[in-house]
């Protein structure tokens, strides 16, 4: 791609000198070249770039970024400029011997104008790509709980919000689950807080692993999580948070060497029906109190009373 548009951007120098030729009536510019094979030539040579738009100086200045922006419009504002005011000049000398002197120092102004413009767009366009990643890294952070890497409260109920909507509106069902690690207190006392955050890592990469990439599952609070099942009805949730239930109570966590942990965990579901958010996790949550007092390491489920 380099390659490419650097080739193409030498080429384009020929039919730009014959273009300043024809414009400032300078010969020795255009030599025997037609202003057909000029325009040809321009096209040829702005195909070429064209066709490898999406890579280096031309990506850098057709960027719809800040950094592409103010290219287009040094390249458009210098080229102009600088090809006007050599018409000026050499059209007000034309009876002078170094109009061809003048005409060349024009043109060799709107090349440097060129060669600079690329050359601060890409850099500008590398500066900006790295402060895009930056904001993108701290958006995400924000969204996303450091220690299991799984959303955060606030993003989640951002999803809750829209789930609800499009349940409303569509008809579409959503399961929402919490979920609450059994007798977690105790890990932290007995192995330390290290291992209960490896618990709680080992937790969330078990949950991201048994639900689907539609879904969604964020930590909810110390050692609860919550995932939300789209397009998933009561039976299929019920289903989920046994299989889940049942992976968790058999995962073997090795903390440290030499050491493995087993935690078990009480599930509490309901339905996603209504635009008000905070009644399901209300219901979710007197879901997740009846399967600890059942005993724990059970899943209960709120059903909504079918209307008349």
């Amino acid at each position: 791609n380099l390659g490419s548009q650097s080739a193409a951007f030498a080429a384009l120098s020929f039919p730009s000198l014959s273009l300043f030729g024809y414009a400032y009536t300078i010969t020795p510019f255009h030599g025997e070249m037609s202003l057909l094979s000029t325009a040809t030539l321009l096209l040829l040579s702005s195909a070429a770039l064209w066709s490898t738009a999406n890579h280096g100086v031309v990506r850098a200045i057709l960027s719809p970024y800040i950094g592409g922006q103010i290219a287009r419009f040094q390249f458009a504002t210098g080229c102009i400029f600088a090809f006007f005011l050599g018409y000026l000049v050499v059209k007000s000398i034309a009876s002078i011997q170094y109009s061809g002197v003048v005409g060349a120092y024009a043109v060799a102004v709107c090349w440097l104008i060129i060669i600079l413009v690329t050359i601060s767009a890409a850099l500008f366009e590398r500066s900006d790509k790295i402060r895009r990643r930056m904001e993108n890294q701290l958006a995400n952070s924000a969204r996303t709980d450091p220690l299991t890497g799984l959303m955060n409260r606030r993003a989640f109920n951002e999803v809750l919000k829209y789930e609800a909507g499009r349940t409303n509106r569509y008809g579409t069902k959503a399961v929402l689950i919490l979920m609450d690690i059994d007798h977690f207190k105790g890990v932290n006392d007995t192995y330390g807080h290290p291992a209960g955050d490896e618990v709680l890592k080992t937790i969330a990469a078990t949950i991201r692993d048994n639900i689907r990439d539609t879904d969604s599952a964020c930590r909810f609070g110390g050692e609860e999580f919550a995932i939300l099942l789209s397009d998933t009805s009561p039976e299929g949730g019920l289903t989920v948070s046994h299989a889940l239930r049942k992976v968790i109570e058999e995962t073997d966590i090795v903390p440290l060497p030499e050491q493995s942990i087993k935690v078990t965990a009480s599930f509490g579901l309901t339905q996603l029906a209504e635009n008000r958010i905070e009644d399901a996790l209300i219901r979710a949550d007197k879901a997740l109190y009846q399967s600890k007092e059942r005993g724990r390491n059970r899943v209960s489920v709120h059903v909504l009373a079918t209307p008349r």
